[in-house]
């Protein structure tokens, strides 16, 4: 078999593996739940998921780039055909301008018009070529539409992993599901070329064909996406942003016939400064992506991106939009169609913005607004129909410059994009820069690194989008591109917030807070058990159809309150397991201690055991949503320690301090034999007198338990209270000071777990600032 024919078949035998290894999944899933297996095995299967669609992701991204790289040939390569089949009909005109006027002179001269004639390709050659390119882009459409539909195809299968066994997604995997998010939608556009290219190709004379590719509009021809941020998360006022940390791209087609603004931030959070303001504020969107799920969403302007395709290929991209929005766990509160947006939400915030856009910014709009809106409503000069007229002002008329201030991209062309759903106020109120730069990195590639800071905090959880005005070469006609709005942050003030926001994060990842959860997950559990239920009906006797009627009457209305129950709650999930509140802890534990994603990797993870063990103490299997709060209130005081108290990152990260373990647990640690060069060491009294550990009170918040063995090896425990116990004022209370000056003089060695060794050694306590120096 050709390798060329092998590249064809890969599409479909990728969607064939996909669909065989969902349906092993979740009999292996059904399993597992039925057998009540431990968190061992369970851990080991997740591992394999894992491991399974990372590495399906990577073959995708190398199938999606190499697709993307050969459409951008195929467009250079008919380009350049029909240039030159441009040139060659240019000099047969000439020739029989020539000709004629060799007639003309009786003095026809045949060789000289054989001569010119050799040196371009013929008639035949030229039908040769256009059919061949012709074929290869009929063939590269059925390609990119299978690549779009094994995307989607994974995320169905990450979203019945997600919401069926509470699979947690790391974050090595939510990045590569981030980039075939945004490959899909990059493809998307390029196959819209594609169709116009085969047409222009197949039907357009080589002296309009270039032209007939330049009359593409904005929303066809780029994508503006995130290609990194670094949310969830929290974000501390007047602090800026690591450059490399949120990423825009935006993704053009292979003919680009655009120049563009700079990047613009928006943002659906309302500031603390302007609670209890006249300013007009606009609700938190439901717009908002759930890492659980997915890295991103679409809006209103995504879906035209995608849905406005021709017939051969709408159907496709419909659905791989509709799940990529799905999957990027993004909100669709309100909104009961598979198109992810709220669509009343955005056309309220077009109303709002269009008021205040013309109000300040378009005094000559507004006197034709006002003279319409007299025309049309019987002279009535009333505020409202003055601002409804010139909403509808906004979106009939052609923008033919690029609005200055504020007013900058909400107003868009022809009505093909939604204005967005911001107020100027809140657009100039959060960051101290609205507009970053915007640079090519590649072909039908540009990125910019955006280092925000925010100036004020925020009042809840909100997410941000970016927007790019593209003006068109020819026509100078303009349109409004934007992202996805991104995933939640929230922007606060004073630090003894933060743990308290990280604790409300993690809860709202854990049970998958429904703003954040795509509808149509829930939609389609109860459409299968509906569905059940009816085909059952079907087959019943004719004698017993009342009687089941009845009962599902009664059933509808369980449904119906149950439903009602349900709507009231806020989280998908009642109850979770414990491995995914593990799971899902340690993933945005970095989060609460603001390390860095790329930097996860130098620091301590939270161990599961002592996780496990408290778990245990409040519920048995599963936990739900009160009785987290019960876990939660004991280990926010530790991350407040960590995070907050002089020396105690440190401690945490050269594995010294230990969480909750119990008594036998400390002992077995103690009496752990020292590691030498040569072997192993034995025991004895002496050295096992000198030893001690720290760890937190499970029982005492804010209090660290220093434990070590007596001459009977027992523990014994010395409790450090951090408000009276340890010296010093508030930013210099430390637990290292109190070991070093405080401590029993006979406990001289700390014992230290060595995470990434999985090993166990003592320390001297006169070392530990020299090893915490080291490690710095």
């Amino acid at each position: 078999m050709s390798d060329e024919l092998l590249q064809q078949l890969q599409p479909l035998l990728l969607v064939e593996e996909l669909a065989k290894h969902r349906i092993q999944s979740e009999i292996k899933q059904k399993q597992l739940l039925s057998e009540q297996s431990s968190a061992i095995t369970i851990d080991g299967f997740m591992k394999e998921e894992h491991d399974y669609y990372s590495k399906k992701s990577k073959e995708l991204k190398l199938l999606c780039s190499n697709f993307i790289a050969k459409q951008n040939r195929l467009i250079l390569q008919g380009i350049s055909l029909k240039n030159q089949m441009k040139e060659y009909e240019e000099k047969q005109q000439q020739q029989q301008q020539q000709q004629q006027q060799l007639d003309k002179n009786e003095n026809n001269n045949n060789n000289n018009s054989k001569l010119i004639d050799s040196d371009f390709p013929t008639e035949f050659i030229f039908e040769q070529q256009s059919q061949h390119i012709t074929q290869v882009c009929a063939l590269l459409i059925q390609e990119i539409t299978q690549t779009i539909t094994i995307i989607k195809t994974l995320w169905d299968s990450i979203i019945q992993l997600v919401t069926g066994f509470e699979f947690v997604i790391t974050h090595s995997l939510q990045l590569k599901l981030l980039d075939l998010h945004n490959l899909s939608k990059h493809l998307s556009i390029l196959l819209k070329e594609l169709d116009r290219f085969s047409i222009g190709f197949s039907t357009t004379s080589p002296k309009d064909f270039n032209s007939s590719l330049d009359l593409i509009d904005g929303n066809s021809s780029a994508v503006l996406v995130f290609a990194r941020q670094p949310f969830p998360g929290m974000l501390k006022r007047h602090k800026q942003m690591q450059p490399d940390e949120l990423i825009i791209e935006m993704l053009t087609t292979s003919n680009f016939p655009y120049t563009y603004s700079k990047l613009k931030v928006h943002s659906s959070a309302q500031t603390i400064n302007s609670i209890g303001q006249n300013s007009t504020i606009i609700p938190i969107t439901n717009n908002i992506i759930n890492t659980s799920l997915s890295p991103n969403h679409s809006n209103e302007n995504d879906n035209n991106n995608i849905n406005n395709n021709n017939n051969i290929n709408s159907n496709i991209n419909n659905n791989v939009n509709n799940i990529n929005n799905n999957i990027n766990n993004n909100i669709n509160n309100n909104n009961n169609n598979n198109n992810i947006g709220n669509l009343n939400s955005i056309d309220n915030s077009n109303n709002i913005n269009n008021n205040i856009n013309n109000n300040n910014n378009n005094n000559n709009n507004n006197n034709n607004n006002n003279n319409n809106s007299n025309n049309n409503n019987n002279n009535n000069n009333n505020n409202n129909n003055n601002n409804n007229s010139n909403s509808n002002s906004n979106n009939n008329n052609n923008n033919n410059n690029i609005q200055n201030g504020n007013n900058e991209n909400d107003n868009n062309n022809n009505g093909n994009t939604s204005p967005l759903s911001l107020s100027n106020n809140e657009k100039s109120d959060l960051f101290e820069h609205h507009t970053f730069d915007l640079f090519p990195i590649e072909n039908n590639k540009y990125s910019g690194k955006t280092a925000l800071k925010c100036v004020k905090a925020t009042t809840q959880f909100s997410s941000l989008k970016f927007s790019i005005c593209l003006i068109h070469k020819i026509t100078k006609e303009q349109f409004t591109i934007e992202t996805n709005y991104s995933e939640r942050f929230i922007v606060f003030a004073n630090d003894s917030q933060w743990v308290d926001h990280f604790c409300q994060l993690l809860k709202d990842e854990i049970f998958l807070y429904k703003d954040t959860v795509p509808l149509l997950i829930s939609n389609n559990q109860e459409n299968n058990s509906n569905t059940h239920s009816l085909h059952s009906l079907s087959l019943e006797d004719a004698d017993k159809l009342q009687q089941q009627q009845q009962q599902q009457q009664q059933e509808q209305e369980q449904q119906k309150q149950k439903q009602e129950k349900q709507e009231k709650q806020p989280y998908l999930f009642n109850q979770v397991t414990h491995h995914r509140v593990i799971k899902t802890l340690q993933k945005f534990f970095p989060i609460c201690l603001n390390i860095r994603k790329n930097l996860v990797q130098q620091y301590q993870l939270l161990p599961n055991e002592p996780l496990q063990n408290l778990l245990n103490q409040i519920a048995e299997n599963k936990i739900t949503n009160e009785e987290f709060d019960s876990f939660i209130s004991i280990l926010s005081p530790v991350f407040k320690v960590i995070k907050y108290q002089k020396n105690a990152m440190d401690l945490w990260n050269l594995g010294m301090i230990f969480l909750f373990i119990t008594n036998e647990k400390v002992k077995e640690l103690l009496l752990t034999p020292s590691p030498t060069n040569g072997g192993v060491n034995n025991n004895n009294n002496n050295n096992i007198a000198v030893r001690f550990l720290v760890q937190f009170s499970q029982n005492h918040p804010f209090c660290w338990v220093i434990k070590h063995l007596d001459e009977e090896n027992e523990v014994k425990e010395i409790y450090v209270d951090m408000k009276t116990a340890l010296v010093g004022d508030r930013n210099n209370k430390s637990i290292l000071s109190h070991i070093e000056n405080n401590l029993d003089k006979n406990l001289k060695e700390i014992c230290q777990f060595d995470q990434k060794l999985n090993l166990i050694r003592f320390l001297p306590k006169t070392e530990i600032r020299s090893s915490i120096s080291f490690s710095g």
